[in-house]
C-alpha cells in the first residue's frame, strides 16, 4: 500500500494521542513520540513494517495512557482517608470513600449521549460493572432475592459462560412464558451465527418478567429502539448488556468495562432495579475499580460518532472476509446471513465441510499462519475481536460443541486486511498453489 493509503490509520493514531493528551497534559512527550513512531512507520518500504510501526505506535500509547491514570490512583489507598477523598472530591474524578462501593457516575452520565435516550413513557438508567458477565452475575442475583426457590432462566442464545452463570444460580425454564428472566443474543455464536428477533420476546412479556438482550456482539448497533416500541406489559422490564471493552475502545483495551441499560414503563420499577443492581454491585465487589473508571475517562470512550466509525470499519471488514469465502468454497461449511451481511458479525467463525476437528484446523491455521509470513501479512495468534489489527485461534469449546477457525478482522483497511481476504478465499476454493510444508502441533 501506498503512503497515503496508509494515512488514515497514521492520522487516526495521531488524534487518539492528541485526544489523550487535551486529557492529560503530562502526555505530551507522547504526543510527540507517536507522531515520530506514526512518520517512521509511513515512511517504511514493506507494508507488514509500516503496520507493525502502526502497532508499536498503538500500544505506546495504550502504555502511556495507562501509566498516567495508574500513577494517579497510586496516590489514594482503596480506603481513603477522609483527607484524601475531600482532594478527591475538589477534582473532577467521582470520589470514594471504600473502593467497593465506588459509583462511575460520571462515565454512567456519558451512558445517554452514546446510547440515546429512552423513548417516550419509558424510564431509563445505565449501571457499570467490571465486565459483562459481572453485569449479568449481579442482575441475576438480584432478581432471585425476592423470588420463591430459584430464579427461572431462560437463555435464547450461545455463549457458553452465559449458560452455565445461569445453570450455577438458576432454574432452567422450559419455556420463555414460564420464564422469570429471558436472556437473548440477537448475534450469537458458538461456531455457526445465529440470529434472534428480541421483539417478539418483548411482545410475549408479563408483568414481573425481565427481558435481557446482549448486544456484545453488535454494539454500538442495537435493536433496542424496535425493541421498545412494542407493546410491553407495564410490569415488565428490559435491560440491555453490552461489553464495553470489544468494540468501544478504539481497539485499545484500555479497561474491562459492561454495562446494564435499564429499561422500564414504570419509573419505581426502573429506580428499584437501578438501586438494586448498584447495592448488589456494591456488595459482591462487580463495579469498577478506580483505577479503570480513570483509564475509560479516555475521549473517545462511550463518543458515539467515533466508536460507529470504528465498528463499521470492523464489520465491514469481517463480511468482505465472508463474502470472499463464500465464492466456489469447497472447505468449509457453508456462512451464514449474519456474517455475509456486515451488520453484526465482528468475526468469521469457520468449521470445515469433512473432517472437522480441533487437530485439522489446528493444520489450518499453522498453514494460514506460514502463508500469511511468505506473503509479509500482519495477523496474530489471539483471542477477542475488535482490534485495530488481525487475530486468528482455533477454539474447542468446553462445552462439546463443534471446534471452530475464527478469524478476526481489525478495523485497519491495510496490506494485510486485503492479503488475508484473498488467501482465506484461495483457500476455501482449495488453494493455495504455492504454500509451505503444515507444521504439526
Amino acid at each position: 500500500m501506498s503512503k497515503d493509503q496508509n494515512q488514515p490509520e497514521a492520522t487516526a493514531l495521531i488524534e487518539l494521542a492528541r485526544a489523550l493528551t487535551q486529557s492529560r497534559p503530562e502526555m505530551e512527550p507522547t504526543l510527540r513520540e507517536i507522531e515520530a513512531l506514526v512518520e517512521t512507520a509511513l515512511n517504511r518500504a514493506a507494508p507488514i513494517e509500516v503496520e507493525l510501526g502502526f502497532e508499536q505506535a498503538a500500544r505506546r500509547l495504550r502504555t502511556a495512557w495507562l501509566k498516567s491514570v495508574a500513577a494517579e490512583t497510586a496516590r489514594v489507598l482503596r480506603s481513603p482517608t477522609e483527607r484524601e477523598t475531600k482532594r478527591l472530591e475538589r477534582n473532577r474524578h467521582d470520589a470514594y470513600g471504600y473502593e467497593r462501593d465506588f459509583q462511575p457516575e460520571s462515565l454512567e452520565a456519558r451512558c445517554e449521549a452514546f446510547f440515546g435516550p429512552a423513548p417516550p413513557g419509558w424510564a431509563a438508567a445505565h449501571v457499570m460493572f467490571s465486565s459483562g458477565q459481572a453485569a449479568l452475575a449481579t442482575l441475576l442475583l438480584h432478581l432471585g432475592e425476592t423470588r420463591p426457590g430459584k430464579l427461572k432462566v431462560a437463555h435464547v442464545g450461545a455463549y457458553f459462560e452465559t449458560s452455565e452463570l445461569a445453570a450455577r444460580a438458576c432454574a432452567p425454564a422450559r419455556t420463555s412464558a414460564e420464564a422469570d428472566c429471558i436472556i437473548v443474543e440477537p448475534v450469537a455464536c458458538d461456531g455457526r451465527f445465529t440470529s434472534h428477533d428480541p421483539s417478539e420476546l418483548a411482545r410475549r412479556l408479563t408483568d414481573g418478567q425481565t427481558l435481557v438482550v446482549d448486544e456484545t456482539l453488535s454494539a454500538p448497533v442495537t435493536q433496542l429502539p424496535r425493541i421498545l416500541g412494542e407493546p410491553i406489559a407495564g410490569g415488565a422490564a428490559v435491560i440491555r448488556l453490552v461489553s464495553g471493552l470489544k468494540l468501544l475502545q478504539q481497539g485499545l483495551e484500555l479497561a474491562n468495562v459492561g454495562i446494564a441499560s435499564v429499561f422500564a414503563r414504570d419509573a419505581e420499577l426502573a429506580a428499584s432495579l437501578t438501586e438494586g443492581l448498584k447495592r448488589c454491585r456494591t456488595l459482591t465487589g462487580a463495579g469498577l475499580r478506580f483505577v479503570d473508571a480513570l483509564a475509560l475517562e479516555a475521549p473517545f470512550f462511550l463518543d458515539r460518532g467515533a466508536t460507529q466509525t470504528y465498528a463499521e470499519s470492523v464489520f465491514a471488514h469481517n463480511a468482505a472476509l465472508a463474502k470472499a469465502v463464500t465464492v466456489r468454497n469447497r472447505l468449509f461449511k457453508p456462512l451464514g446471513g449474519a456474517e455475509l451481511t456486515g451488520s453484526a458479525a465482528p468475526y468469521c467463525a469457520f468449521e470445515l465441510a469433512t473432517g472437522n476437528s480441533a487437530e485439522a484446523l489446528e493444520a489450518l491455521a499453522c498453514r494460514i499462519e506460514d502463508e500469511a509470513k511468505a506473503r509479509g501479512l500482519l495477523i496474530e495468534r489471539g483471542g477477542s475481536f475488535g482490534f485495530r489489527g488481525h487475530r486468528f485461534e482455533v477454539i474447542e469449546p468446553e462445552t462439546g460443541e463443534p471446534s471452530f477457525l475464527r478469524v478476526a478482522l481489525g478495523a485497519r483497511d491495510d496490506h494485510s486486511c486485503a492479503g488475508l481476504i484473498d488467501l482465506m478465499a484461495e483457500l476455501a476454493r482449495g488453494g493455495p498453489a504455492r504454500c509451505p510444508a503444515v507444521r504439526g502441533r
